[in-house]
């Protein structure tokens, strides 16, 4: 028998979640077609080339998204997922095995969601439907930033562009700035801005001289956006 606590209506994301658009008696059939899962922290959820046994709600935790280069190491971040996400959209859709890898960040809840019982839910409901193409659609936008990011911009410029991003999903203001409350080791932060783990480091430390941020061990302040801004030019 499933554990009460484990039904979309008591889930700790539950205010952003897509699946806030289904009926009682559909959340009762999510609730029966679905498995919570506990990770650790930095465990694979799933790999590269895996095929997809469904769609991953994150109910609690964090999970990085990462695309495998060939040349083996060249490891790039394509998002950092956070409770109410959903991962897994675009394979599932398209039919096709996963082309980038998930790993918790920290120890993670995630409901994998079957894909005959997702598909069915899909399909019975309209509203749910427009949610999950406006949440891949804004997926792809971000992919599309980071591209941009890679290509248009120098080392600086994306590790401000880098720590404003995560500011506006990650960022929780308090007196002294901006914490970033997520756990992210140098090497992380190099591999979402695309900038090896030596440039991130000397970089971070410019702009803690400069006042932009402040630096305690893994935890990282923003203490001002608008000098950060300031730092890239605009694209015309």
């Amino acid at each position: 028998m499933k554990h009460p606590d484990y039904h979309c209506t008591t889930c700790p994301a539950w205010d952003a979640c897509a699946f806030q658009k289904l009926k009682t008696p559909q959340l009762d059939s999510l609730f029966l077609g679905k498995n919570c899962l506990t990770f650790a922290k930095h465990k694979m959820v799933f790999s590269v080339n895996s095929k997809p046994l469904g769609v991953y709600c994150i109910r609690r935790g964090m999970v990085k998204l990462v695309n495998h280069g060939e040349q083996v190491g060249i490891e790039q971040i394509l998002n950092i997922a956070s409770p109410g996400e959903i991962i897994g959209l675009d394979v599932v859709v398209g039919e096709q095995s996963f082309h980038y890898s998930a790993e918790t960040l920290e120890e993670t809840e995630i409901c994998l969601i079957e894909t005959d019982t997702f598909v069915d839910l899909m399909a019975k409901n309209v509203e749910l439907s427009k949610e999950i193409l406006a949440r891949a659609f804004n997926s792809v936008k971000g992919r599309d930033a980071i591209i941009s990011r890679l290509t248009q911009y120098n080392v600086r410029e994306r590790t401000a562009l880098t720590l404003l991003s995560l500011v506006a999903e990650h960022g929780v203001r308090t007196k002294a700035g901006i914490k970033l409350d997520l756990h992210l080791t140098r090497k992380e932060i190099g591999q979402y801005s695309g900038t090896v783990q030596e440039s991130i480091i000397r970089v971070l430390s410019d702009f803690k001289s400069e006042g932009l941020i402040n630096l305690h061990k893994s935890k990282i302040t923003i203490l001002s956006t608008e000098l950060l801004t300031s730092v890239f030019r605009p694209l015309k």
